[in-house]
């Protein structure tokens, strides 16, 4: 899929989330409001895979939150530190999330080598097996 297309669906999904974050959860809880998003958002870079579009979506994400969950009329401004912690916890949950399929074929890949060598193993196992039994004089 195209990154744009991608960076699209993200835009839709944290627009999507912050208007559910701004009805349930109370302003008086941001951390909560963080995490949720963080979460949301690194679920979606493990779903597409694409870290352009992911690290895109976590800048739509920071403006959202500081607008609308942050200072809830839609009004951007800067908030010192506090900002920037934001937008690292944004951007450090698509990083993650981004990492959850890169590494998982990989795992996937080690399984089936295993599980190859032990099926290797049995059949060498076997063929000895019926070759002794084969060279053996029956007597």
């Amino acid at each position: 899929m195209p990154t744009g297309v991608t960076v699209a669906i993200g835009a839709a999904v944290v627009v999507a989330t912050v208007v559910l974050v701004a009805g349930v959860v109370a302003p008086s809880a941001p951390a909560v409001r963080l995490a949720v998003l963080a979460v949301v958002l690194g679920n979606f870079a493990a779903l597409t895979a694409d870290l352009t579009a992911a690290l895109c979506t976590a800048g739509i994400a920071w403006l959202l939150l500081n607008g609308f969950l942050v200072n809830e009329l839609g009004t951007l401004s800067w908030h010192g530190t506090a900002d920037v912690w934001r937008a690292a916890v944004l951007a450090g949950a698509a990083v993650l999330g981004w990492l959850v399929p890169v590494f998982r074929p990989e795992r996937r890949s080690r399984r089936e080598i295993r599980r190859l060598r032990t099926w290797l193993d049995r059949e060498a196992v076997a063929l000895l097996t019926h070759r002794d039994k084969e060279a053996s004089p029956r007597g």
